[in-house]
Formats: C-alpha cells, structure tokens, sequence
C-alpha cells in the first residue's frame, strides 16, 4: 500500500454537511476530492443513511481506484475500518495529518445550500444530486487546477508557496497513467460530449428549483 505523500490519484479527502431540512430531518452531504489532482465527487444522502455506506456508494461512484479516504476526526467507528480493511482502502483521520500535508488548495465549496423546496424530501435529494453532478462535471473536467509544489524565497527573504502548472483534473488523471486504456476511452468520450455553457445554465436551472 503506497504512502499518502505519493504524487499519484486515489487519495480523497472527506468533507461531510448535515443540513436539516423542512421535516426536520437530517441529510448529510459527502464531498470527496482527490487531494492530488483535486477530482471532486459530491452527493446528498437521505436521512438514515450510515456513514459506512455513504463512503462505500462514494467509492463506486469514482471513476478510478480509491486507495486511501482523510476522514473527519469524529467519523471512523469500527464497521468503516472493517469496510475499509476488506476493500484494502488506506484511512486515516484529519487529526492524523501533519503540516505539508498534500491537501489541496481548492477544495469543493458551496455545500451550504439548503433543502427548502420542492418539500417532498426524495425529490429534493434528486434534484441536489443532479446540481452536485453538474457543478462536478464543470469542475472535473474544465476547470484548472494547480497543486503545490515546493518554496521558494523572494529577494526580499520572503518565503512564498510554488505551484505546477495549472491543468484540468480530468488531464492530471489521465496523464498520471493510472487508468487502464478502456477508462481512458470512456472518460475522453465524456468529455467530448460535455458542454460548459450548457452545465452552466443546467446548474443555474437546478439552483432555482432549491430555493
């Protein structure tokens, strides 16, 4: 099993956002981003879901091999480490993690919006999972990212972060030669077809019918 410090996909750290909605129950949002090349997957679960098998439809839901999950301090129990043993899935806690640590600097945001229409609770976790879709689509595979890289001084003696060049996600993976030539194929294919303005009006359609 490799080392979180190896500059190669599959490590994701674990955000999770308990929003009550108007019932008065509680959904958890559960963000994952690859804390190499920044891949996001977020979605919405329905209350009553355990946390375990939140991760485990997370997991399934990337498309490439989860090594390793940062999780919150307060999350893992006893049946996430036999999860995790049984899929030779690496965790460790947030707590866990030292300085230069390689958690990135663009992590997914705008997990605070709210259940609050249409009311019917299923309906509204579709049409959240569709909006999460779409945001992550946008960001996977348009959306460039840079990671850091090192220090450096200024002349001043100031000490200021370097960065790689900025890339999509999508490229990061795909030039990371993890993927077998049919992922490759089937990830290029949806790219093709995938249109930014038209995720962005999607995601601007979803959000009205959330508010």
């Amino acid at each position: 099993m490799r080392s979180l410090l190896e500059p190669e996909p599959g490590y994701f750290l674990v955000e999770l956002l308990t929003t009550t909605t108007p019932t008065d129950e509680d959904c958890v949002t559960v963000t994952f981003t690859d804390v190499e090349i920044g891949w996001v997957h977020t979605r919405t679960f329905a209350p009553g879901t355990q946390v375990v098998d939140m991760l485990a439809q997370m997991v399934r839901a990337v498309p490439f091999i989860v090594t390793g999950v940062l999780l919150p301090p307060a999350v893992p129990d006893s049946a996430i480490e036999t999860w995790a043993e049984d899929n030779l899935i690496e965790f460790h806690c947030m707590s866990d993690l030292r300085q230069g640590s390689r958690v990135p600097d663009r992590t997914f945001r705008g997990l605070d919006l709210p259940l609050r229409a249409p009311h019917d609770i299923d309906v509204a976790i579709v049409r959240v999972n569709e909006l999460w879709s779409a945001l992550a689509d946008r960001l996977n595979y348009f959306m460039p990212v840079k990671n850091p890289v090192g220090w450096r001084l200024t002349p001043a003696g100031e000490r200021r972060r370097e960065y790689d060049r900025p890339d999509t996600p999508l490229s990061r993976l795909i030039a990371s030669g993890i993927l077998c030539p049919q992922q490759t194929r089937e990830l290029r294919e949806k790219s093709q077809g995938l249109d930014i303005a038209g995720l962005t009006s999607r995601i601007e359609e979803l959000k009205t019918t959330l508010r």
